[in-house]
């Protein structure tokens, strides 16, 4: 159901960006217009959108969220960090390697969600195949994503890399909720997910703003540049990740 859920998320953006790009040509003040969609979505959730809240038993002792729940509502917000710099960085990246304008940035970042759709229908496939190093696996496609992003000058490749942004997004995200929902009792279950949305939110806003002060730092305001320590930070973190499953494998084996 969480696979569903991402990729119906995807479709609805690969619908959007398409619809912004497209209005992007008639000024940059119109694209905004796509935000009315809210108001069809409110009424939907507001009539349809069952109201239940999960209640812990009586007199039970209140339980506090486990250090693991905050440790994945960070990872959500690293990721969208680096997620979220595609769709607000990708026209300036364009613009700044002459690749194209408006419309072809609303194409490009539509492939961020077109492989988040894909990932995100075969998700339990993709679980199976490469199990406790499902994370590591997609964080090194979004890392390599990133790394063809910063020495490529060809459209086609800049789709590509896009979409493997979006294959690892379509398929982190609903898989770090799930480890979220794991980490705590059952009716803890909705302040596990208010935490990782939060995190996920805090992480796009903060997005740009991490991304150009360090850019600022090292004076060097390309946009390749960012995509380069997006890049160097991602696939730290899949060595890093990787070593710790190897030794925690191994530490299983020898107490067996």
């Amino acid at each position: 159901m969480m696979g569903y859920n991402s990729a119906f998320s995807n479709v609805g953006g690969i619908i959007t960006m398409l619809l912004a790009g497209w209005l992007a040509t008639f000024g940059w003040r119109v694209p905004f217009n796509v935000y009315f969609l809210g108001l069809f979505i409110f009424v939907m959730i507001f009539f349809f959108l069952p109201k239940e809240v999960q209640k812990p038993l009586q007199h039970a002792p209140k339980e506090k969220i486990p250090l693991a729940t905050y440790g994945y509502a960070l990872a959500m917000g690293g990721i969208m960090i680096a997620y979220y710099s595609i769709a607000t960085n990708i026209a300036l990246y364009l613009e700044q390697n002459s690749l194209g304008g408006a419309t072809l940035a609303g194409t490009v970042v539509s492939f961020t969600t077109v492989g988040g759709m894909i990932t995100s229908l075969l998700l339990v496939q993709i679980e199976l195949t490469f199990k406790r190093f499902v994370i590591p696996v997609m964080l090194s496609g979004m890392g390599i994503a990133f790394l063809l992003l910063t020495f490529t000058h060809s459209v086609p490749i800049v789709m590509l890399s896009v979409c493997m942004v979006g294959f690892g997004q379509g398929s982190l995200f609903p898989i770090i909720t799930l480890k979220a929902l794991d980490s705590v009792s059952f009716h803890q279950g909705d302040r596990a997910v208010a935490l990782t949305s939060s995190f996920t939110f805090l992480g796009q806003f903060l997005s740009p703003l991490v991304l150009d002060g360090l850019g600022k730092m090292a004076n060097n305001t390309a946009i390749r540049f960012q995509y380069g320590i997006l890049a160097a930070c991602v696939l730290t973190v899949v060595f890093i990740s990787t070593i710790f499953l190897l030794r925690s494998k191994k530490q299983l084996k020898v107490k067996r």
